[in-house]
C-alpha cells in the first residue's frame, strides 16, 4: 500500500486516506529529529519546528489510553476521523524517538 503525504507539517491532516503510524508517521518524525541533531541542533531550525508540530499531531490524533489501566498506545486514523486501536510492529520508532528528544533537552510539550 502506498501512502501520500498525510500531514502538512502542522499536524493537520491533508488527505483522508488511512493514517498508519508505522509507515507514515513515526519514521518521518525520527528522521526530522535525527537530521536536526546531526545538523548542530540550531534553535528555530525548520527540522526542529516540523518535528515538534508533528509530534503534537501524533499526540492529539493517534495517542490513546486503555480505559482500565491507563496504558498508552498509538493507533491509526481511518478516513481522517475513525480511530482504530491497532498498534503495528513498526511503531517501535516512536518510543526511541521520544527518548532521543528528551535526551537532547526538547521541551516537555514535544516529549
Amino acid at each position: 500500500m502506498q501512502l501520500k503525504i498525510l500531514f502538512d507539517g502542522l499536524g493537520d491532516i491533508v488527505n483522508s486516506i488511512a493514517i498508519i503510524s508505522y509507515i507514515a508517521v513515526d519514521s518521518y518524525y525520527k528522521y526530522l529529529l535525527e537530521q536536526w541533531i546531526q545538523r548542530g541542533r540550531k534553535e528555530n531550525d525548520f527540522l526542529l519546528n516540523d518535528y515538534i508540530r508533528s509530534t503534537e499531531g501524533i499526540f492529539s490524533k493517534l495517542l490513546k489510553r486503555t480505559p482500565k489501566d491507563n496504558h498508552v498506545y498509538i493507533g491509526e486514523l481511518i478516513d481522517a476521523a475513525n480511530f482504530k486501536p491497532k498498534m503495528d510492529h513498526l511503531t517501535h520508532f516512536l518510543p526511541g524517538t521520544l527518548l532521543l528528544d528528551h535526551h537532547f533537552g526538547l521541551p516537555d510539550s514535544s516529549s
